[in-house]
């Protein structure tokens, strides 16, 4: 089995559900830029090169910097699911970690804005 994690951002009528793994994980959950109110961060290494048009980094803001890197993880990633925010997905959830051989470590939930 791979252990991954999984993303769920809901938002604006619609919901993203995609799966990473610890490395683009732990980037999601690391902490702010000290002292700053926004930043550009330097991309996890697994995104380097699928990010050419982007080379500054992620813009991140202190009030929302997870949600912002889930975001912009979601661009550059497969993303199984993007479907109406208010349909329950938890079954479509469970069949895609069975038909993958994927185990979640945890969730995320966060919002598209």
């Amino acid at each position: 089995m791979n252990s991954m994690y999984c993303i769920i951002l809901k938002g604006q009528g619609d919901q993203t559900i995609f799966f990473v793994e610890e490395d683009l994980w732990d980037w999601i959950h690391s902490d702010p830029m000290p002292g700053a109110i926004s930043w550009f961060e330097p991309w996890p290494n697994r995104l380097q090169e699928a990010i050419k048009e982007s080379p500054k980094g992620a813009r991140i803001s202190i009030g929302s910097y997870e949600n912002d890197r889930a975001l912009q993880v979601s661009i550059y990633v497969n993303v199984p699911f993007n479907v109406a925010e208010d349909v329950d997905m938890q079954e479509e959830i469970n069949q895609w970690c069975v038909d993958n051989n994927v185990t979640i470590v945890d969730y995320y939930y966060g919002y598209i804005y």
